[in-house]
């Protein structure tokens, strides 16, 4: 038998709430959660419009703008270093 103090584990609280600290995390979170804002229904209703761009569907083309927007914002926190 070792005389190794018994480390009591530590009980997870149900919803831990992680927020960015540094400015650079804040600027990511607010960024995302533009992107997030612009594919909610209402802002889709409001591009859903019988409209050809470049011979797509303007709502074709938005979703394609939000995906792209999503893997800019992560390549970006990415490039900095955001955790």
């Amino acid at each position: 038998m070792s005389n190794e103090p018994v480390k009591k584990e530590q009980k997870l609280k149900p919803f831990v709430f992680v927020h960015p600290t540094t400015g650079k995390g804040k600027l990511c979170a607010v960024l995302f959660l533009i992107v997030i804002l612009c594919s909610i229904v209402p802002i889709i209703s409001l591009v859903n419009q019988p409209v050809l761009v470049l011979g797509m569907p303007l709502i074709m083309l938005w979703s394609i703008g939000i995906v792209l927007a999503v893997v800019i914002v992560l390549r970006l926190a990415l490039h900095w270093g955001v955790k």
